[in-house]
């Protein structure tokens, strides 16, 4: 039943997104910068719409989802993502997008059930350098700076 409802609460914040995008400025030179939210509106849609059918094949069948029956289990992980995600935010403009966002990236596997140190290791390097290449090298978008990098 959660996944019929956090999909349908998805897909409203979704469609509320991309509505929001036209009452963006049009450009003529390059990409309007409505482009990038109505992809993700677009995405979180489509994925908010797998995500509720998912879920409705479930209480069809009668068959709960992996760990959908311990719903404690599931806040627990929640209050945590919030509580990380906070902290990252504030070491911020202190520690730099990057160095920040390592740690941050291996709070979020190992919050999710990622125990494989090597996986857990090599993704939480490369998912931020990857990240600030794409950004800052090729789209030339300032990120965050910190005290080492």
């Amino acid at each position: 039943m959660i996944d019929v409802v956090w999909g349908v609460v998805v897909f409203l914040f979704a469609v509320v997104l991309v509505a929001a995008t036209f009452g963006f400025p049009e450009t003529q030179i390059a990409l309007s910068p409505a482009v990038f939210p109505r992809v993700i509106g677009g995405v979180l849609m489509v994925l908010s719409i797998l995500l509720a059918v998912r879920g409705g094949l479930q209480l069809r069948t009668g068959k709960p989802g992996k760990g959908a029956s311990d719903e404690r289990a599931v806040w627990m992980r929640l209050v945590l993502l919030v509580v990380v995600s906070v902290g990252y935010v504030f070491s911020l403009g202190f520690l730099g997008f990057v160095v920040a966002g390592i740690p941050y990236m291996a709070m979020v596997f190992l919050i999710f059930g990622e125990r494989r140190p090597l996986m857990v290791g090599l993704l939480s390097f490369g998912i931020p350098l990857v990240i600030y290449s794409v950004f800052r090298l090729g789209f030339q978008v300032p990120l965050p700076r910190g005290i080492l990098w």
